[in-house]
């Protein structure tokens, strides 16, 4: 996913600001992942490739006699959503339309796991070829704003009804109706305070991209998710201007488009 963030980056960057250097560097880490990191058999984006530092400092000549470092034999779920997520707006910037053809054989992998669990699950192991472990609350959200983001995108009725079925199990699941936000349960949300958060940010954004979909009840979630950290907004602020760590500015965003849209 951080390859495909800085693709985007790079896209976006030379949008505003040609650049020859900037668009050969997103061409070819797009190849990339294009090649290395997407599985023909099972249509999906791969999770990454092994960090091997010593490899990347050899030169061409010198990498032909060992061997490359290996790519991971496991699909994890919240990382080939964000790197969806990614791509998706790569499509729409680059009109790349093998590109496209590889984003939407990724997402209807995704929907394929529904088809067999009727949960999301962690993971799909490429050598057992099947999903393992049981996902999440992030999952969850990951996957229902990535849906429902491509919905949009695409104009495709099958991805906003997967979103609405990943945000019907994620009610049934985490949603507190007396505080009025998701939960989760494996985590210590008093102290975790940025990640409850990003994910309850992310699951009102899906709810906002569905339109009436879920409504009168989406609105209602959105409503209290709104409510619940916007009183919140003063000890909030103090924590984003003198945060040390990006972590909590960056599950500030997705809150704040949340409420652009709620405005």
């Amino acid at each position: 996913d951080h390859n495909a963030g800085s693709v985007l980056l790079l896209y976006q960057i030379n949008r505003i600001s040609p650049s020859p250097e900037l668009k050969k560097a997103a061409d070819k880490t797009l190849a990339y992942l294009m090649s290395t990191l997407f599985d023909t058999e099972s249509g999906s984006f791969l999770s990454f490739q092994i960090a091997d530092t010593y490899y990347y400092t050899l030169d061409k000549k010198q990498r032909e006699r060992v061997p490359t470092p290996k790519v991971m034999d496991k699909i994890f779920t919240d990382r080939l959503v964000r790197t969806l997520s990614y791509l998706l707006q790569v499509v729409e910037i680059t009109k790349n339309q093998e590109l496209s053809r590889q984003v939407k054989q990724s997402l209807d992998f995704l929907i394929a796991m529904n088809g067999v669990h009727k949960n999301l699950m962690r993971y799909y192991s490429i050598t057992e070829k099947r999903w393992m472990l049981s996902g999440g609350l992030s999952d969850h959200a990951y996957v229902a704003k990535l849906f429902s983001d491509a919905a949009q995108q695409y104009q495709d009725s099958a991805y906003a009804d997967h979103a609405a079925r990943v945000l019907i199990a994620a009610i049934d699941q985490y949603y507190d109706p007396q505080q009025g936000v998701f939960i989760d349960p494996d985590v210590d949300d008093s102290t975790n305070f940025e990640y409850l958060m990003k994910m309850n940010s992310l699951f009102a954004l899906a709810i906002q991209g569905l339109g009436d979909r879920l409504n009168p009840g989406g609105t209602l979630i959105v409503n209290s998710i709104v409510t619940y950290f916007s009183q919140m907004g003063e000890p909030l602020e103090d924590r984003l201007w003198n945060a040390v760590e990006w972590e909590f500015a960056e599950a500030y965003v997705p809150f704040l488009e949340v409420v652009e849209r709620f405005q």
